[in-house]
């Protein structure tokens, strides 16, 4: 799944604004710009595949989004290998968000619900929106063993990510009891493991321990659980959350692709406000380290910093606007 090209009318601080996307693709805007506005219409946008899901809810356009109407939010993208165009409108005052311009994405996303509940090889798309929230810093305790009791719950929380928390902790600790039970880990497993290790040259293993109930990040010459790197470098830990929250997904949404379930699982991930995850030692290079780690995913990202840097570069400009 990539959305292609944004149209948007009356929505919060846009009166109408159009811009092309590619993949990856970088949002620069001082503050006030519309740059939170834009990613808010691009989750309306991509959470409308799950017009078609019956157990993930989807984003409509809110009462606070209205600047007057019509309001419009009109897209052209590739979903499941196909070119479509999709629409999502308010048409008068106090009216609800409509999808009748939508029965072309909501269509495929049933297909694709169908042929997972009938036990078909399809490959799911992953789609999320990791807004201005930092990731959360508390410890969880009593952390019980569970994995998802469907696939499509890849995509649960998609737009609130931070909600997953709990849940995430709980396949770690069901897949290294796995691990434990026979004798070797789910490929799966090793594979968001390894998404994780990849975001730093000095993670040399992640390590799910069972009676710390904590990642152990394995350095050259220490280990640091996981919530410690919360006090030392919160940026780098931000990072680290938000790489194993795409990747868990990944395994979830595409279990069939074992080791390659993070570099072969499609879709859209939105994060607003990329300074709440950058750090030193990536030299500002979080696009293209994401993009290394997930090559499927279109990655649309929006920053106030000039420092961070994209390849290819495509850049939407919104101090201009």
């Amino acid at each position: 799944m990539k959305i292609q090209r944004i149209e948007i009318q009356n929505f919060r601080v846009f009166d109408h604004f159009t811009c092309d996307l590619t993949d990856p693709c970088l949002i620069v805007g001082n503050k006030g710009s519309g740059k939170t506005s834009l990613m808010e219409a691009l989750a309306i946008a991509a959470g409308s595949l799950f017009l078609g899901f019956s157990d993930i809810p989807y984003r409509n356009i809110h009462k606070e989004d209205v600047r007057k109407c019509p309001v419009v939010i009109s897209c052209q993208g590739i979903v499941n290998g196909q070119g479509i165009s999709w629409k999502r409108t308010i048409e008068k005052e106090n009216g609800r968000t409509t999808s009748v311009h939508a029965k072309e994405i909501e269509k495929i996303a049933q297909q694709l619900q169908q042929g997972i509940r009938k036990g078909e090889d399809i490959i799911l798309p992953i789609v999320a929106y990791y807004s201005a929230k930092r990731w959360p810093s508390k410890k969880l305790k009593a952390i019980e063993a569970n994995k998802p009791k469907s696939v499509i719950l890849g995509n649960l929380n998609w737009f609130n990510p931070t909600k997953n928390y709990k849940q995430l902790w709980e396949w770690f600790k069901i897949m290294e009891l796995i691990a434990r039970q026979e004798g070797q880990p789910w490929e799966v497993f090793m594979a968001v493991k390894e998404a994780i290790a990849d975001c730093s040259e000095n993670i040399k293993d992640v390590v799910y321990d069972l009676r710390q109930e904590e990642l152990l990040l394995k350095l050259e010459n220490q280990e640091i659980n996981f919530c410690d790197l919360d006090k030392q470098n919160r940026n780098l830990y931000n990072l680290l959350g938000m790489v194993a929250d795409i990747a868990y997904r990944c395994a979830v949404l595409n279990p069939q692709l074992y080791e390659q379930a993070t570099k072969q699982t499609p879709g859209v991930v939105l994060i607003d406000d990329l300074e709440l995850h950058l750090d030193s030692e990536l030299e500002k290079n979080i696009m293209n380290k994401l993009r290394q780690i997930f090559p499927m995913i279109q990655f649309i990202g929006t920053t106030q910093s000039p420092l961070i840097t994209i390849e290819p570069q495509q850049i939407v400009n919104l101090k201009s606007l």
